[in-house]
């Protein structure tokens, strides 16, 4: 095969095309997050909501099988033990810095 060298062009057509599936993406998903919402007689469509209508329509999930919905509510995440700081440094010579006396 031949390499390509030259720009690759792209026609003032497919932006028109992308944005028309970008936004029977965002239709149908509204669409499924909208019955989800219904069903549990809620008037908001929520981040989990749109999680359960992804997860529950087959092609929604093979589209979004690598992603998620990012959320910034919710039920917060448990952090992990190793990232908390600890009350009592492990190092006593972190002691002569923060003002403590060593018991």
């Amino acid at each position: 095969m031949r390499n390509r060298t030259g720009k690759l062009r792209i026609s003032a057509g497919a932006a028109v095309y992308m944005a028309a599936v970008m936004e029977y993406i965002c239709a149908e998903l509204l669409n499924a997050a909208k019955d989800e919402t219904l069903d549990k007689n809620k008037k908001r469509i929520g981040c989990r909501k749109l999680e359960v209508a992804i997860r529950s329509d087959e092609e929604l999930a093979n589209l979004f099988k690598n992603g998620s919905v990012a959320a910034s509510g919710g039920a917060s995440l448990k952090p992990y033990a190793k990232l908390l700081v600890s009350e009592k440094p492990s190092d006593p010579f972190m002691n002569l810095f923060s003002g403590k006396k060593e018991p």
